[in-house]
């Protein structure tokens, strides 16, 4: 965060720092007329200030939104864009906004790649080992070439999505067959 918020002192009175901090609370809360609150006067303070506010807004969408709604980043983005395509002050551009802060506030919240991003780095400061699983060694590295893995290891276990889709992949067939053709040893 810009030390300058640390001095900065909003509409209300609270310095931009604890504003800041109360924002993303509101937000995580649903507590919609406050974060809008929250955010207009911060970003009524300076240009910079309503730079860091849809900063930290973009951060919200994966800290405590997260996959509970996977657009909130896209949506976000696109209203800040818009946001910056108009003077700064116009009262246009905290419409924008606004409506950002009411849409993150409204959206289902999921901290999880928050807690798992807190215990990743957690576990690597401690030294935690790290297995490789022995599908990861294929045709893209050396060890996988090593143990002869080609393109059937690849097509069978390395390209293997989990959970799969719902839709069918209507070509793997053909291109299996295709491989075989290829290599009838693969």
């Amino acid at each position: 965060m810009s030390p300058v918020f640390h001095d900065m002192v909003t509409a209300s009175g609270h310095t931009g720092d604890l504003m800041l901090s109360a924002l993303q609370k509101f937000i995580r809360r649903g507590e919609t007329e406050k974060a809008a609150r929250a955010a207009y006067e911060l970003s009524i303070c300076s240009e910079e200030a309503e730079k860091v506010v849809w900063q930290r807004l973009r951060v919200i969408c994966a800290e405590d939104v997260g996959l509970a709604n996977p657009q909130a980043p896209s949506v976000v983005h696109a209203l800040a864009a818009s946001a910056c395509e108009l003077p700064w002050g116009s009262p246009d551009r905290n419409i924008l906004l606004t409506h950002a802060v009411r849409y993150l506030c409204q959206s289902p919240k999921d901290r999880a790649s928050c807690t798992l991003n807190s215990v990743i780095k957690r576990r690597v400061k401690a030294g935690a080992p790290f297995e490789l699983p022995d599908y990861v060694y294929d045709m893209h590295t050396a060890k996988g070439r090593a143990m002869g893995r080609g393109r059937m290891h690849f097509l069978r276990e390395a390209s293997r999505v989990i959970p799969p889709s719902e839709r069918c992949d209507p070509w793997y067939a053909e291109l299996e067959s295709r491989y075989k053709e290829e290599d009838p040893n693969a």
